[in-house]
């Protein structure tokens, strides 16, 4: 398992530069359009903050109205009712996990990504988390599913 200390906030790696002249072809419009998505995406990483923070408000603005999101054995469906489930998690004055993604990916399209990473409790990593993105206006990603699963302490 790996140990994060809660006051560090993770590094996010820098998304490639698109060269300054751009060849004639199709790839290459669809990787300058993966490129701008992934700058955009990881411009609205600042969701894994809100918990940190106790930002509710800014937690809340970062789910897409037709959001799902799975805890243990409950689903909650739609923003308002994600946000009633995840009120609690914002009342204490520290927060009482945190997340990371460690992998990011967009589809060439532009328009949906998947971020997953660990969850930590007290530094210690209890979880991992997958949450699917999507492109709702420019620049204006929101989540539309969240999944975690526990990490399994099993050793190969």
């Amino acid at each position: 398992m790996t140990d994060q200390p809660e006051a560090v906030q993770p590094a996010f790696p820098e998304v490639p530069a698109v060269p300054a002249e751009p060849p004639d072809d199709i790839l290459y419009h669809h990787r300058v359009r993966y490129l701008d998505s992934l700058r955009n995406l990881w411009g609205h990483r600042e969701i894994i903050y809100t918990l940190a923070e106790r930002d509710f408000k800014g937690f809340g603005s970062f789910l897409s109205s037709e959001a799902i999101f799975f805890s243990g054995t409950s689903v909650e469906h739609g923003a308002a009712a994600i946000e009633a489930a995840w009120r609690p998690y914002f009342t204490s004055p520290t927060a009482p996990f945190s997340w990371v993604p460690d992998n990011v990916q967009v589809l060439p399209s532009g328009k949906l990504a998947l971020s997953s990473g660990p969850v930590y409790i007290q530094g210690k990593e209890v979880s991992r988390y997958n949450s699917i993105w999507r492109l709702e206006s420019a620049n204006t990603w929101r989540v539309v599913f969240d999944k975690g699963e526990a990490v399994c302490s099993a050793k190969p």
